[in-house]
């Protein structure tokens, strides 16, 4: 039972991930060109998709909601199963809703010419991928049923959700305030004409 409830659920949220993959893709896509018009037009974008995969993510975590409480007969025919699903469907939901506004801060990642951004987002994801695991196996060694192991999955959602839009936020405003410190140092550099030469200039 547990282990049917768990297989539709895991489809189910592979099944409305997609959806939020394609803001990662159009990030990834249209930043290289609009980082040409300065950090104002980067913010302009990224708010833009953020919102666009908060939109996204809140469809499919309702989704699969009203797939798993609404119409379960469609995947079992077994009530302990749609019991489970019941139990399994808010986790999944917060599993989902954050996604596409997580892959709109990825892909300004993948899509960013310092290395260092495509560093922290490979050594994230390795912390993650070998923490996670073994909360997992501990939680499972200590008797935690399918939806305990679900908590643990919402929880990794959650931990890269908010690891990597605090790091796109965080970068955001460094660009910013290089972008400003460079606009000062050209105002400072540029070439000043003394009072005498302003005399001598020919009028226009």
């Amino acid at each position: 039972t547990s282990f049917a409830a768990h297989q539709v659920m895991l489809s189910l949220f592979y099944s409305l991930t997609p959806f939020c993959d394609t803001i990662g893709n159009t990030a990834q896509t249209f930043l290289p060109a609009i980082k040409q018009h300065g950090v104002a037009a980067q913010v302009y974008l990224m708010r833009r998709l953020s919102i666009m995969g908060l939109l996204v993510g809140v469809s499919a975590s309702s989704t699969a909601g009203l797939v798993a409480l609404g119409i379960p007969q469609v995947f079992s025919s077994d009530p302990s199963v749609a019991a489970l699903m019941a139990t399994l469907a808010p986790l999944t939901m917060i599993s989902l809703v954050g996604h596409g506004a997580l892959l709109a801060g990825e892909g300004w990642m993948l899509a960013s010419e310092n290395p260092k951004d495509k560093k922290f987002l490979g050594n994230t994801y390795a912390v993650l991928m070998c923490t996670v695991p073994l909360i997992m196996t501990a939680v499972r060694a200590a008797g935690g049923d399918i939806r305990a192991l679900w908590t643990v999955f919402a929880g990794f959602q959650l931990s890269r959700l908010t690891i990597v839009r605090s790091r796109l936020s965080l970068r955001l405003r460094q660009e910013m305030k290089g972008e400003a410190a460079s606009a000062i140092n050209e105002v400072g550099n540029s070439p000043q004409q003394s009072p005498a030469e302003s005399k001598l200039a020919p009028a226009t």
